[in-house]
């Protein structure tokens, strides 16, 4: 976010100098008037095609696809382990995607860099089970990308916690000839498949509005169902929805009453339902 009343020195070149991302505003009251204004700016999008929250919205056609490669672990409750993440890096320009965990189930305690470095990844939401990551392959050596070091909660199998998903961050690649590559991580040389998966709204409780998030494993039809504690629907959203993640909005204006209601996603074979609050 850039002040709406700062020019540029070189509009070609805006890291010429630092610009201010910040207007302070000293001994403020509460009716008072600033003109203090930004502009936002969207900065690391590899390719030019990200809308914020509005990912569903993309064209899902690729012309391959990418695979980071991993082992699957057997993992046991109090044990940490360092997980490598490998790729055949030939002829790739990046790569970007959300990496998605249970962080009921493993905690993600360090990162170790390769040819994936610090800067491509963002920690923000690593409490939520998300790190979101946008990686520039111009310049590799071998194959190594980055490792995880985990702590397991639980004796589990790192295949059953942890995915690739465009939760935050949509999940794609770019080869050197600037075509755009599914993304896909493997377990022992098999690739997993995502499943359907229902999020919780957010916010939750809600007054105005709030979004519900789903992931579908390849694009479909699919429908929100919106019911009341004793089953009246009170809305129904359907639509064509892509692979991977998608979101829709519910706003209180279209419900009737505050309290406890429930949503529904629906698909051909699969039927999902949680639970949401409205406040006055």
């Amino acid at each position: 976010f850039v002040d709406a009343a700062y020019v540029f020195p070189e509009p070609s070149n805006p890291w010429y100098e630092e610009f201010p991302e910040v207007i302070n505003i000293n001994d403020l009251d509460a009716d008072q008037i600033t003109n203090g204004d930004f502009i936002g700016v969207k900065i690391g999008d590899v390719n030019g095609d990200a809308q914020a929250n509005g990912f569903h919205q993309i064209d899902d056609r690729f012309e391959g696809a990418f695979t980071i490669e991993t082992q699957d672990v057997a993992m046991k409750a109090g044990q940490e382990y360092t997980i490598s993440f490998t790729a055949n890096l030939e002829q790739m320009a990046g790569y970007q995607a959300t990496l998605q965990f249970d962080p009921q189930m493993i905690e993600v305690v360090d990162m170790l860099y390769e040819n994936a470095k610090e800067p491509h990844f963002h920690m923000g939401y690593i409490d939520q089970g998300l790190i979101t990551t946008s990686v520039d392959l111009n310049e590799t050596i071998g194959e190594g990308l980055f490792q995880m070091v985990i702590r397991a909660n639980a004796d589990i199998n790192l295949s059953e916690v942890l995915r690739i998903s465009s939760r935050l961050t949509k999940a794609e690649a770019y080869n050197s000839s600037d075509e755009r590559l599914d993304l896909a991580l493997s377990f022992n040389g098999t690739i997993t498949k995502n499943p359907y998966l229902l999020y919780q709204n957010v916010p939750n409780p809600f007054q105005g509005q709030t979004v519900i998030g789903f992931e579908l494993p390849q694009a479909m039809e699919a429908m929100i169902k919106v019911q009341d504690v004793s089953g009246r629907t009170l809305q129904i959203i359907r639509g064509d929805f892509a692979k991977g993640y998608n979101e829709v909005k519910v706003s209180k204006e279209q419900l009737p009453q505050a309290g406890i209601l429930y949503y529904t996603l629906e698909t051909a074979d699969y039927t999902a339902t949680k639970k949401m609050i409205i406040i006055e």
